[in-house]
């Protein structure tokens, strides 16, 4: 099990959709666990509120608006 164990603050929470880049935090995580396995990640473990946020976040909702 890899874990990246990130604790955000601030105006870095996912809550805040304004200031926050979920998309981005996600993706910088994937260097660091490629080196740890040599495998790319292939899925993402959060607690409920953190989905929930994620689900509302308008950055994931415009990645994936023309798409069914």
């Amino acid at each position: 099990m890899v874990t990246q164990n990130t604790t955000l603050s601030g105006t870095s929470q996912w809550s805040d959709f304004t200031n926050s880049n979920p998309i981005q935090a996600v993706e910088n995580q994937k260097g660091p666990i490629l080196k740890q396995i040599s495998q790319p990640p292939n899925s993402m473990l959060v607690s409920y509120p953190v989905f929930l946020a994620l689900r509302d976040d308008p950055a994931i909702v415009d990645h994936f608006k023309y798409t069914q």
